[in-house]
């Protein structure tokens, strides 16, 4: 069972990833994409 300090760390890493594809999707103008990112 994984501890807090590596759950923590698995949160804050798909955070990332999913504010880096967020950014992507709005710098492309993709309405849809951007708003699916937005709701997970």
């Amino acid at each position: 069972m994984p501890n807090a300090l590596e759950v923590t760390k698995a949160a804050m890493d798909d955070f990332k990833k999913i504010q880096k594809y967020m950014e992507l999707a709005k710098e492309e103008n993709a309405v849809k994409t951007y708003a699916e990112l937005k709701e997970e």
